[in-house]
């Protein structure tokens, strides 16, 4: 098991140096000539070499724009909760059960925390605090 995967990544390995030793199309099998001021002349593969400007320090400025977040949410809650008591003998509770409907807010705090409340039919009123991931 050791020997595969010593394999595999010695694979990877050469086909990644492989890539990057490639020059890209357009600058393949060309050359690279420049003329000393004594009148020497120097002629480099351009297939192992590259022209860098010399003196450029800063590197270029990525410019990415944050998405604007909505910090408002509305929801329509639905469900079966309970309504009333029906029967109280000795250790039994019966409930009667029906449809009950809701309103929530929430709102967006920080980028990753928010808060709200919920109003319900059944005459509930809830707090939340949720995180957002």
């Amino acid at each position: 098991m050791k020997i595969l995967l010593m394999f595999i990544l010695a694979t990877f390995i050469v086909k990644t140096s492989d890539v990057a030793a490639k020059a890209p199309e357009p600058f393949q099998d060309s050359g690279i000539k420049r003329q000393l001021k004594d009148g020497k002349v120097q002629k480099f593969d351009g297939n192992k070499y590259k022209i860098v400007r010399r003196g450029v320090k800063t590197k270029p400025k990525v410019v990415t724009k944050k998405a604007k977040v909505k910090k408002n949410r509305v929801s329509l809650l639905a469900g079966v909760s309970p309504t009333g008591h029906l029967d109280r003998s000795g250790n039994k509770v019966s409930t009667e059960r029906s449809l009950s409907v809701g309103l929530q807010y929430q709102r967006l705090v920080t980028d990753k925390f928010n808060v709200g409340i919920q109003v319900q039919t059944n005459e509930s009123v809830l707090g939340s605090v949720g995180f957002d991931f």
